[in-house]
């Protein structure tokens, strides 16, 4: 006698598991320790009617599957290109866990019309059904094991890099302080000013502010600097003659060129700084900002030295025009 089989396979219930990760790197890491991005589950099992002549008269086969699926936590404050290549490969994953659903109805119903032939008591169907339901769930495993868990199919993750750096800049044009120097001729003024250090001075005062994204890497840098510049004062000038004050504005005038010519050397260093910036993390940001600095200061040195702080363009004052 022919046996009466249904099946009733349910649609599969889903379930999240939660993965965290501020970067590419990090979240596909976080999902290959799931060991599957997605998990398919039958959950099979048989109910069997035996008539009066013991032999088997019914039997429905059910599955009552169950998926797992990641979910990432970290989705809404990343980046828009991270968010776009997590929102291509999810519809993949899920088509892979449809692709499931598919193989196994295909082969419970297979199965049904095997079992619809036979002719069993319960010893024999038990038989029967240990090993067909380890070969049912074996659909399932052997599609996992030839997609690579859905890789094949597009269930990948690319490494998106951090956005590239937003950049600003806030440099005043520089201010000048003066300071006053005695002379009675431009000999006095002449050894007055040779006592000092420097004849004209440049500080860039120059600062960074630096914003970090959610995955830690720089976001956007603001350099920002109010330069000043320092410049001597001859406070005997009003009382030189004319001949005197020619003499001190041409070497003045020389002087604040040369101090210009640094506020370009720091405004050519920030513009190279800018331009080679990566989204690096705080810790070699900062390592940046100061090397970067350092290549600056060293260009305003080298400066110095062949100009000799301006003398080799003409910072200088002739005293042959005192009277």
């Amino acid at each position: 006698m022919a046996i009466t089989v249904k099946t009733s396979i349910a649609k599969p219930s889903k379930s999240t598991v939660t993965v965290t990760a501020n970067d590419s790197e990090k979240l596909i890491a976080a999902l290959d320790k799931l060991k599957g991005w997605a998990k398919y589950t039958p959950n099979l099992s048989v109910t069997p009617k035996y008539g009066k002549d013991k032999k088997m008269s019914d039997c429905t086969i059910s599955a009552k599957p169950t998926t797992k699926v990641p979910k990432w936590s970290d989705y809404s404050k990343n980046t828009k290109d991270r968010q776009a290549e997590w929102d291509k490969m999810f519809p993949k994953l899920e088509k892979y866990l449809d692709n499931h659903h598919d193989k196994l109805t295909k082969a419970i119903e297979k199965a049904a019309k095997e079992l619809e032939k036979e002719d069993f008591v319960k010893a024999d169907f038990d038989k029967w059904w240990k090993a067909k339901k380890t070969e049912l769930e074996d659909v399932n495993k052997d599609y996992a094991t030839k997609t690579s868990d859905g890789y094949s199919e597009g269930v990948t993750l690319d490494v998106i890099d951090p956005d590239p750096v937003e950049t600003a800049t806030d440099i005043k044009s520089p201010s000048t302080t003066q300071y006053a120097v005695s002379g009675k001729s431009i000999e006095g003024v002449y050894n007055a000013l040779a006592k000092r250090k420097f004849w004209g001075r440049y500080r860039s005062n120059g600062s960074a502010k630096m914003d970090f994204g959610y995955d830690g890497c720089l976001k956007k840098i603001t350099v920002k600097a109010a330069p000043v510049i320092t410049m001597p004062k001859w406070a005997e000038y009003s009382k030189m003659s004319k001949e005197q004050k020619a003499e001190w504005d041409k070497m003045w005038g020389l002087l604040n060129t040369h101090e210009n010519n640094h506020h370009t050397i720091f405004t050519d260093g920030v513009k190279d700084l800018l331009d080679n910036i990566e989204p690096l993390k705080q810790k070699e940001a900062n390592a940046y900002w100061t090397d970067q600095n350092k290549t600056i200061q060293d260009n305003q040195d080298s400066y110095d030295t062949s100009s000799d702080h301006g003398v080799n363009e003409g910072v200088s004052l002739d005293a042959s025009v005192d009277p």
